[in-house]
């Protein structure tokens, strides 16, 4: 009987360890989530400023007019400030595909 409740103490003990342990690891502090979230404001920022500086020398070129280099660009900072930094996620995992009854999928012609 002694045996059986250490056995069972050792192992309770084992799994409470490995549980606290594994939710204690998040891998990154708070620190680390503000600096990737800075570096993403700047490249951000960096690729607004190559795509601008592209879109003028289409206008210098010829190939796009100046409306459209502005509507461009207005287009592209509007997304910039308001559209989220990961997307929607839409259509990730969602279970709309055609699936093995639905559809061909890999199952012969038409």
């Amino acid at each position: 009987m002694k045996n059986k409740t250490l056995i069972a103490g050792l192992l309770l003990l084992m799994i409470l360890a490995t549980t606290i342990t594994a939710f204690a690891f998040t891998g990154r502090s708070q620190i680390a989530y503000d600096e990737s979230r800075d570096t993403w404001v700047k490249f951000r920022d960096e690729m607004f400023e190559n795509k601008k500086a592209f879109i003028e020398e289409r206008v210098k070129d010829g190939t796009l007019t100046r409306e459209e280099g502005d509507e461009i660009l207005d287009n592209i900072e509007f997304m910039q400030e308001n559209c989220p930094a990961y997307g929607s996620g839409r259509g990730m995992g969602r279970g709309f595909g055609m699936g093995f009854r639905g559809g061909r999928c890999g199952r012969g012609s038409w």
